[in-house]
């Protein structure tokens, strides 16, 4: 039986798992919020109740124009300075 894509997953699965990969690195809940609101510009995070992962992205209000900004690293191996991105 082939795996679930994470698309298909409810978003509240998929956020526990970032909440609590987040806390497992010193951040916080808070922190996870704040990076999907400038991400994608939902306010109301109860909003997201029943979405699977796919709908919260396909439905996200406003997409950060500066979101290729982010590039995905794993902290604890890779220090990288991020001194010459302007500020959002």
């Amino acid at each position: 039986m082939p795996g679930q894509s994470v698309f298909d997953m409810g978003f509240n699965r998929v956020y526990a798992a970032l909440v609590a990969k987040a806390e497992k690195n010193g951040r916080t809940k808070s922190e996870v919020d704040e990076c999907i609101r400038w991400l994608t510009d939902y306010v109301n995070m109860d909003i997201l109740d029943g979405l699977t992962y796919g709908q919260f992205l396909s439905l996200a209000p406003v997409w950060n124009p500066r979101a290729e900004l982010i590039i995905v690293i794993n902290t604890n191996v890779i220090q990288k300075d991020y001194s010459a991105y302007p500020d959002t």
